[in-house]
């Protein structure tokens, strides 16, 4: 059979059982839509701790407060997956807002 150059990688569908969240997610690049995407940002991520030069900016563009998200970023910058931290002002003033005691919920569609 000849080669195709318009075929590029073959499709690889995804074995859950027995893996690791690692595992999983390395294989998902190697699926189709969000899954790929999924799979190819761990793999840009890997790269990016491992790399010692590099600088790593997270930006926050929604509120991670009210997401329930705050802890997680916390714990990304303390464990120094994260270098900078760019945020806008809905999430200072909503954690603020934390801090004072109020609590957010959800509600029903």
């Amino acid at each position: 059979m000849r080669e195709n150059p318009y075929l590029g990688e073959k499709l690889v569908s995804v074995e859950v059982r027995g893996r690791k969240i690692s595992e999983l997610l390395h294989s998902m690049a190697r699926t189709a839509y969000q899954g790929r995407k999924l799979g190819e940002v761990y793999e840009v991520m890997l790269k990016m701790f491992e790399d010692p030069k590099v600088t790593v900016f997270m930006g926050l563009a929604a509120s991670m407060s009210v997401a329930g998200m705050w802890k997680l970023v916390k714990w990304m910058v303390d464990e120094g997956f994260v270098d900078v931290l760019v945020s806008t002002g809905a999430n200072i003033s909503e954690d603020m807002i934390e801090a004072m005691g109020f609590s957010y919920y959800m509600g029903s569609p």
